[in-house]
């Protein structure tokens, strides 16, 4: 009876550490799969401030995808597989990124995708208004002369020709929240008047044209600095749509 005792403790120790390795497995697994799934193919972000009105109010939760645009991974980002597009919505990452450590950074991620962006250790550590990205729509592309007409932006393509309405140079229509001053200033630093964009560069810009928070603040932005494609509004449920 001792010898048999013996033998089905053994056994059930064997069993337990099988069970404590296929849990560890499992769970590694889950966790890479949730790293790669936000990686590489939806990111869920919560829309601060009211940059985005009328179209998007602050508290809307929206789904990105990351990968057409080029990922961000720990190795860097990935090549584009699509150009970006004159009109879309888009994330525009902080400048300078904190450099953080690769396991706290994927720690960081887990958090976001599940907290639907209402939570980053990364922001709670070096603050929100330095790691937070921002939702942004492009209204100039690289070699584009823009000025601006109260809540408009007027857009010269290439070298020459008339300037047109921003809205008019894109199958995304949209519309923007006026301003309350006039007149045609950028105000980005030296270029009161017109800026030209440089190769791979974008102006981006809210559509609540009195927040001046975007391009019109801070300057164009390069490629490195876009993360992903806004495709869908899922949260809350009255304000569904696709992008």
């Amino acid at each position: 009876m001792a010898l048999f005792s013996r033998h089905r403790s053994y056994t059930e120790k064997v069993f337990a550490k099988r069970r404590r390795r296929k849990f560890l497995g499992r769970t590694l697994l889950f966790l890479l799969l949730i790293a790669l799934l936000r990686t590489f193919f939806v990111q869920s972000y919560t829309l601060r401030g009211k940059n985005m009105e009328p179209l998007l109010v602050e508290g809307d939760s929206l789904l990105v995808f990351p990968l057409p645009l080029g990922a961000r991974t720990w190795f860097g980002k990935t090549p584009a597989l699509s150009d970006i597009e004159r009109g879309e919505l888009v994330v525009v990452d902080p400048d300078p990124i904190p450099s953080v450590g690769r396991f706290f950074a994927l720690w960081d991620s887990i958090a976001r995708f599940f907290s639907l962006q209402r939570y980053s250790p990364v922001a709670r550590r070096y603050g929100a208004a330095q790691t937070s990205p921002g939702i942004y729509r492009v209204v100039g592309l690289p070699g584009d002369r823009i000025r601006r007409n109260k809540a408009v932006y007027e857009i010269q393509k290439g070298s020459g020709g008339a300037y047109l309405p921003e809205q008019s140079l894109t199958d995304n229509p949209y519309e923007v929240q006026s301003v309350s001053s006039s007149g045609d200033l950028l105000g980005i630093g030296d270029f009161s008047e017109t800026l030209e964009l440089g190769p791979g560069q974008y102006f981006v810009e809210g559509d609540n044209r009195e927040s001046f928070n975007g391009s019109s603040l801070w300057g164009p932005v390069g490629i490195d600095r876009i993360s992903g494609r806004v495709i869908l509004v899922y949260w809350p449920i009255k304000h569904l749509r696709i992008l």
